[in-house]
């Protein structure tokens, strides 16, 4: 399919390797960042830095979506944008999930498909609750939404080598239409009907990506990144259940593949992010250096499995080392005295 116009919102690693991958495939897209930096950078250099990649002439930088009031020329310009597009991606970080769908919820035609390729958990603070990010955008939006998932690293998508991801979607003949959008030969698109169990497995692969890296930072070899992964994947599956998702998804791209290159792969953001607490680095430091979404989903994850009323050993360890002043070796050491066959 072609000359469809797209939106993707968020212009960071992913949101820009995404605009890539639908501009191969022959739509019009524009870009929307939700950060005035970035959006500057991106506007006047006409490329991506952390992903070496230069964006064509024909890829709209549109208007930045913060602080974007109604009566301005900015405000016109992101509605004409919003107006003529046939599905908006999603790619914002979610600490700014809520805030953005406020931002925009006016914005995007009901008829227009919200496609979430964010991972991760959205932390209510006045209600002290997690949640997925679908159910934080059906309090803003009547729009059908899908989920795209799948094991892929912004930097090769971005420059067109081969990828594949699972796209999600409660209404088969919607997750048509936005396959037929974004599939190319070079992104490749399979589809399922568990946009709840694609959704946690996205999540909580960041999560567990992070205590894989705690073992890579510590020096305790691949073999104990083994059993932690065993592990968190046993409450991964368990999680996914709970939260109303199929088992066997786990079993595809948005589950198991997606899941072993994040955590097996030093250069997983995550990971990297991991590697660093284990390192004995400033978890402050890093969390405002590297955008790790296992770090902002771990404290919803920890809470939401309480509501669940299940075991979640290696979660609640990430947890007790990022926001409860553990050490990364104890907790790591601790779980491998617990760890079952």
């Amino acid at each position: 399919m072609t000359n469809q116009s797209v939106v993707v919102l968020g212009s960071g690693a992913w949101g820009t390797a995404l605009g890539m991958a639908l501009y191969r495939a022959g739509c019009q897209v524009s870009l929307l960042s939700t950060f005035p930096d970035e959006r500057n950078v991106l506007k006047k250099t006409r490329r991506n830095t952390t992903l070496a990649v230069d964006l064509p002439p024909e890829l709209n930088i549109g208007p930045c979506l913060d602080g974007v009031a109604e009566g301005t020329e900015a405000y016109d310009e992101l509605f004409q944008v919003m107006s003529c597009a046939e599905a908006v991606f999603w790619t914002i970080p979610t600490p700014y999930t809520e805030s953005t769908a406020r931002a925009i919820k006016t914005l995007i035609h009901s008829s227009v498909p919200i496609v979430i390729c964010s991972k991760g958990l959205v932390w209510n603070e006045s209600a002290q609750q997690g949640r997925l990010i679908s159910e934080e955008l059906q309090l803003h939006f009547e729009n059908q939404l899908c989920v795209l998932s799948g094991p892929n690293f912004a930097k090769e998508v971005a420059h067109g080598k081969f990828a594949a991801s699972a796209l999600s979607s409660f209404d088969v003949n919607i997750g048509k239409e936005v396959a037929a959008l974004i599939g190319s030969s070079s992104f490749k698109i399979y589809m399922n009907r568990d946009v709840v169990g694609t959704q946690v497995a996205g999540a909580l692969k960041n999560v567990l990506a992070i205590a894989c890296g705690f073992v890579s930072g510590l020096d305790m070899g691949q073999n104990t990144r083994a059993v932690i992964f065993d592990q968190g994947l046993s409450e991964i599956i368990t999680f996914v259940q709970k939260c109303g998702g199929i088992a066997t998804t786990l079993l595809g791209l948005s589950g198991i593949a997606d899941m072993s290159m994040t955590c097996f792969s030093d250069e997983s953001r995550n990971t990297t992010f991991g590697i660093g607490v284990g390192r004995g680095e400033s978890i402050d430091v890093l969390s405002k250096k590297i955008r790790a979404e296992g770090f902002s989903s771990v404290k919803p994850a920890y809470f939401m499995a309480r509501s669940f009323g299940i075991q979640t050993p290696v979660i609640d360890a990430i947890y007790n080392v990022l926001h409860c002043g553990c050490s990364a070796g104890p907790s790591i050491r601790s779980l491998l005295k617990g760890a079952q066959a």
